[in-house]
């Protein structure tokens, strides 16, 4: 059994992975900022911890009780100063236990590749990160190459599933009957499901020995064109719905407005063991849109 300190534990990755270090055995620490989501995160039997990222008086004691450190929380208002902020106090926190090797996950993303439509990029291809994850590259490198403690970076794709993350901004913008998408009908995004992705990381952690100083992409071996997942999205909800294009004007529009290629996973299948166990989005609209729908009542 391994015992975790997790930031982000209330977001959509956080939690799932969370759930999935328990249900394999594992004991985890969850850091939120909020006092009212402890009892919720003790129904799962994650131990909830009221603190912030940011402050590291507030989990540093904790480091006693753990030997890995993941990082599935985002910085909204600067994600670059709070990134390399978090690295350096854990970085200065570990060192305070020099008998104890930690290890540290850090959650980057396939944004990292920038646009690339029509091209297959894997972990030895050249990154072009856009505005929002400009600082991503250069980071990752800090993390695998710290001597401070074991690093490994994992690069989910847009993670699905549950309460829906983007999905659920798009999902309550059809059930209005009209949503606007970024650029134009070509659009691609590079999906996982939260579940999937929870999984990886339970691997990615027991798995250390090999994962350790190394970069992983995650996310479904087929990419998807926005459009499409917008139509299906009409289906399930039963609306007609009318779609809209324009130009991005903001770094996260940029995001959702790319026209993303292809990724190669063969990496992690072969070294993480990581599967697609559940339908692409598409696919799997009509259980996606039932499960977010349940999570607004």
């Amino acid at each position: 059994m391994v015992k975790v300190l997790l930031f982000g534990v209330t977001g959509v990755i956080g939690r799932e992975v969370a759930r999935s270090f328990v249900r394999r055995g594992h004991e985890v620490y969850g850091v939120t900022r909020s006092e009212s989501k402890i009892k919720e995160l003790l129904q799962e039997e994650i131990n909830g911890v009221v603190g912030d990222a940011a402050d590291p008086s507030t989990w540093t004691s904790l480091l006693e009780h753990v030997s890995v450190i993941i990082d599935t929380s985002a910085g909204y208002s600067d994600p670059t100063k709070a990134a390399y902020k978090l690295l350096e106090d854990i970085t200065s926190a570990v060192k305070q236990y020099p008998k104890k090797r930690f290890t540290f996950v850090y959650t980057s993303g396939l944004w990292v590749y920038g646009e690339g439509l029509g091209k297959t990029v894997d972990e030895t291809s050249p990154t072009n990160a856009i505005k929002a994850v400009s600082y991503r590259p250069e980071f990752e490198q800090k993390v695998i190459e710290s001597t401070a403690f074991d690093g490994l970076v994992l690069r989910p794709g847009l993670v699905h599933g549950r309460s829906g993350s983007i999905f659920g901004v798009w999902f309550s913008q059809v059930e209005t009957g009209s949503v606007t998408l970024i650029n134009d009908d070509q659009t691609r995004i590079g999906p996982i499901h939260a579940d999937d992705l929870a999984e990886t990381y339970v691997n990615a952690v027991e798995r250390i020995q090999v994962t350790k100083g190394q970069i992983f992409n995650l996310a479904n071996r087929q990419t998807e064109n926005v459009t499409d997942v917008i139509k299906a999205m009409a289906r399930a909800a039963n609306v007609d719905v009318k779609i809209t294009y324009q130009k991005a004007t903001n770094p996260f529009e940029e995001a959702l407005g790319l026209h993303g290629p292809t990724f190669d996973v063969s990496k992690a299948i072969s070294v993480l063991g990581y599967e697609q166990r559940r339908p692409g989005v598409v696919d799997g609209m009509n259980r996606y849109y039932k499960s977010w729908k349940a999570h607004q009542q």
